[in-house]
């Protein structure tokens, strides 16, 4: 990159993913601004003089947007990075809202940042590889350096693929370049967000302590040919997605590709689920076939968590960061995901996490933020 000052814009900033990136920029001297944008007003502001609020509707029309950002003084980007996500059960209603809002805020971050704008980040996803529905990820290499992308009717449309050729087409015309990156599973905390494996975790894991239950997860413990229990299963921690993806930024040569990031510790569903009984005291047991978001939805409307904060503590508003349907698609289907690092590797990142010690520190970041209780 050249030396002009780099200045982030990051959208998605109340986001797992966005939050982690907000922090990882500010504890970097290298960045001399960043801006992270939202649609209302954060109740926590990280204190850094470099650090920037942008308040702005995403959904709007991009000379909206455009105009925004100008009157905010968010422009003079060198680097934008797009976290930002709005939530859909059906695939057409994710193209329709996640499509337009990537493509505009490109355009309106394009237009006011002319001059300046040097690389684009869109964070993408499992999805690409159509993990929900099948096992089939292919790590993207120098020979076939675009992944092969799912054909099948029920993975499609995808909305990760419109984002992508939107910003592949506008790239063609200008001089900046773009990384994507595909997480799978993003684990984290902040309170601006719920859709995360971790913290849904945490209140069912809480739950059934309280309740003196196992946890019980629907598939087999033994039979490894049918069961996602026994499958490699990698996750990506939000500080490490934070840390490699601004490596990515920062490295120019690694520009115009795709990257793979998890957490690349060799791990199964099984690792996974023990760990996290561990850590809360709680025996495990598994039961093919068990309807586990039924149960959880009946006894919680019957009122059982809010007698768990009364007993123990904890908040009320912890079902808010329990996003059940992201459980249900982590635990469905027979297969696993084992997601290759090694174009990361290659390209000279070094750093792995420990997926079990990382779900620990989220679920110590909710304790002390008062969601879930500390039962003993």
């Amino acid at each position: 990159m050249t030396s002009t000052p780099k200045v982030a814009l990051i959208t998605g900033s109340n986001g797992i993913t966005g939050a982690a990136m907000v922090n990882q920029l500010l504890s970097s001297p290298s960045w001399s601004r960043i801006i992270a944008v939202y649609r209302t007003t954060p109740k926590d502001i990280p204190r850094d003089p470099r650090l920037s609020i942008a308040l702005v509707d995403l959904s709007a029309p991009a000379s909206e947007i455009a105009a925004s950002l100008t009157a905010q003084h968010a422009t003079g980007v060198t680097h934008f990075f797009h976290f930002a996500y709005k939530h859909h059960s059906g695939l057409q209603e994710l193209v329709d809202a996640n499509v337009p809002m990537f493509a505009n805020t490109l355009t309106a971050v394009d237009d006011t940042s002319r001059a300046t704008l040097q690389r684009v980040i869109l964070q993408t996803g499992g999805k690409t590889y159509g993990v929900y529905f099948r096992a089939a990820l292919i790590e993207p290499t120098p020979e076939h350096p675009v992944h092969p992308r799912v054909s099948e009717a029920a993975a499609l449309p995808l909305f990760y693929y419109g984002q992508e050729d939107f910003m592949l087409a506008l790239a063609a015309k200008r001089r900046w370049t773009w990384n994507v990156t595909v997480p799978f599973w993003i684990n984290g905390f902040t309170k601006g967000n719920g859709m995360s494996y971790a913290t849904t975790v945490a209140v069912y894991f809480t739950l059934q302590k309280a309740a003196g239950l196992p946890a019980v997860f629907p598939a087999s413990a033994t039979d490894a040919s049918v069961s996602k229990y026994m499958k490699p299963q990698h996750m990506s921690s939000a500080r490490h997605i934070a840390r490699f993806t601004e490596w990515v930024a920062e490295n120019e040569g690694v520009g115009n590709e795709w990257f793979n990031i998890v957490d690349d510790t060799k791990t199964t569903f099984a690792d996974v689920w023990e760990g996290t009984g561990k850590y809360f005291g709680v025996p495990v047991s598994n039961e093919p076939g068990f309807d586990l978001i039924t149960d959880v939805e009946r006894r919680l409307a019957a009122g059982e968590w809010d007698a768990v904060v009364e007993k123990y503590g904890g908040s009320k508003e912890a079902l808010k960061y329990a996003t059940w349907e992201t459980l249900a698609w982590a635990q469905a289907g027979e297969w696993g995901a084992d997601v290759s690092m090694d174009k990361a590797i290659k390209a000279g990142w070094t750093e792995t996490v420990d997926t079990n010690a990382e779900l620990a520190r989220i679920f110590d970041e909710m304790k002390e933020a008062g969601v879930i209780p500390d039962i003993k």
